[in-house]
């Protein structure tokens, strides 16, 4: 009877671990002033945040065809304040990065620390098309 009880008590344990962990929000990004052309240099501002878990990662990518690189790359420690907003700067410098007039994406990305998809966290994505513009 007692070795039944404490299989039932670690189960519970175990439950509501899991479940705790298993967070059904999804992380929030946006970007504080919308931006639709980008020009030599352009400063914009991520907004992030997840409410259940706490942020993971963050990561904004700048693609113009088929080239793709990572302009802001932030990893949060554990045990951050789930629900506290992130205010993450930008530069976006086209030039610098091999890019040409015309065309580009602006991707942001954030992961929480859930345990959902197999421990890698719930995530959101913004995808905003814009325009270079270096004149």
């Amino acid at each position: 009877m007692r070795r039944g009880v404490r299989w039932l008590a670690l189960l519970a344990v175990l439950v509501w671990l899991g479940a705790s962990r298993l967070d059904f929000d999804n992380p929030t990004v946006a970007l504080k002033t919308p931006v639709q052309v980008v020009g030599a240099k352009t400063l914009l501002t991520v907004v992030a945040r997840d409410q259940s878990s706490g942020l993971k990662e963050v990561k904004v990518t700048f693609s113009q065809g088929d080239q793709s690189k990572v302009v802001l790359a932030r990893t949060f420690p554990p045990g951050g304040d789930p629900g506290t907003q992130v205010d993450l700067p930008v530069t976006l410098e086209p030039r610098a990065l091999g890019f040409k007039e015309g065309k580009a994406t602006l991707t942001v990305e954030a992961w929480d620390r859930s345990w959902r998809n197999i421990f890698q966290g719930r995530t959101a994505s913004l995808h905003q098309e814009v325009v270079i513009d270096l004149v």
